[in-house]
């Protein structure tokens, strides 16, 4: 295999598979590679769904770790925005850095890719918008804010299919996926980075393995949060300057599907903001998954959290 790479990537979730497409796209002609720890998208499975109970996959977790990273095991829904609001209500706060009308256009943007690789046309709570309406109204009396945005629904089984495809078509123009790869160090001499020192999957626990070292002067770090602690280490490790950013802590809570018959119905999702007493602490709900089931998700040291799924039927 070449190991000298115009840029690295470590890490196959959204951050580092758009910027390999935006490259194609824009004809950069660069050799790029891509490192993910885990497995192909179409070799990425939950047994769960077979045998009945978390079976913590070894060396990871399917769901958490492979290409397109854990939102290929989500209820796959895509966030828009209402064209009245003058405010990006969902999504992060990329829109205090460049502005609500560019941050607008990128998810039209992006929204039009998911399209082209075969995301459903139709958007989910645009269509009742006086049932919507009395939603809203009802909300506000209980002090409660109603989040009105479009959603594109792609739901599990779709998501896996786009993903795919979005795979497929980074392969085919040129872009190096490199799987089951874990990468355990930076090359950095005099503080800069040259590469990175990588060896299989399956010798996690080898500390004697000997390392591959590829090499890159740009190596771009998109880990996502399965891999938060060892960017943490590699940071602290190379002495680049870090600062805490927020952490959203969320409760599973289920309710019976006839509770949100309505906002299931007419929205297919309902954002819904409060800032309950005593802390007036702002709190929403997220990522509703009507008639879905739980599924486990197991993190490092065996740290196991819940997700949510949704499949199509």
């Amino acid at each position: 295999m070449n190991n000298k790479y115009d840029i690295i990537a470590v890490g196959m979730g959204p951050g580092s598979i758009f910027m390999a497409y935006e490259f194609i796209k824009n004809n950069y002609n660069k050799k790029i590679l891509l490192i993910e720890q885990g497995k192909r998208v179409e070799n990425r499975n939950c047994p769960i769904e077979k045998v009945g109970k978390c079976v913590k996959c070894k060396p990871f977790c399917n769901i958490t770790s492979g290409f397109s990273g854990a939102g290929a095991f989500s209820d796959g829904k895509l966030s828009l925005y209402n064209p009245e609001d003058d405010d990006i209500h969902i999504g992060g706060e990329l829109h205090k850095y460049i502005g609500v009308e560019k941050t607008k256009e990128l998810i039209d943007y992006t929204d039009q890719i998911y399209l082209e690789f075969g995301a459903d046309k139709k958007l989910e709570g645009i269509e009742f918008r006086e049932e919507v309406g009395k939603i809203k109204k009802k909300a506000k009396k209980e002090g409660l804010d109603l989040i009105d945005i479009p959603i594109r629904h792609l739901g599990t089984e779709k998501a896996h299919e786009l993903y795919g495809k979005i795979e497929k078509y980074l392969e085919d123009n040129g872009i190096t996926l490199m799987f089951d790869t874990i990468v355990e160090d930076l090359i950095v001499e005099n503080n800069q980075v040259k590469g990175v020192k990588v060896k299989p999957s399956k010798y996690i626990e080898d500390k004697k393995y000997e390392l591959e070292e590829i090499f890159s002067d740009k190596v771009v770090m998109a880990v996502g949060r399965k891999g938060a602690n060892w960017l943490v280490d590699m940071c602290d490790k190379y002495n680049i300057a870090t600062t805490a950013g927020s952490v959203d802590i969320g409760i599973r809570y289920e309710l019976p599907d006839s509770i949100m018959k309505d906002i299931n119905k007419y929205m297919y999702e309902g954002k819904i903001v409060g800032r309950p007493w005593p802390f007036n602490d702002k709190v929403r709900t997220f990522c509703q998954n009507p008639s879905g089931f739980v599924s486990s998700e197991v993190y490092d040291n065996n740290l196991t959290l819940v997700n949510r799924t949704f499949i199509q039927r």
